[in-house]
């Protein structure tokens, strides 16, 4: 008899507290994603913490976005741009 794997496989490991932005986030954007499949319905994004380099978090997508006014793309290379 086979034995299957745990449901647990796919969930996200490597939750860790980020002391500069005072945020939760995740050592890869694997694991930023997994969790973000969790929750489907609060329609979030994994990005990288702008204050350390080896942490990801996940943000909720702006209203502009989840009303198909703009890509998330486009949102996000324009706020990109604000910020240099």
């Amino acid at each position: 008899m086979k034995h299957r794997k745990a449901l647990t496989h796919n969930r996200p490991t490597g939750k860790v507290y980020c002391p500069d932005c005072g945020k939760y986030g995740f050592h890869t954007r694997k694991d930023a994603k997994r969790m973000e499949k969790q929750y489907p319905e609060e329609q979030m994004r994994p990005y990288r913490c702008p204050t350390a380099d080896d942490i990801w978090h996940l943000g909720h997508l702006p209203a502009v976005v989840r009303q198909g006014e703009m890509s998330a793309d486009e949102w996000f290379d324009t706020a990109a741009e604000v910020a240099q």
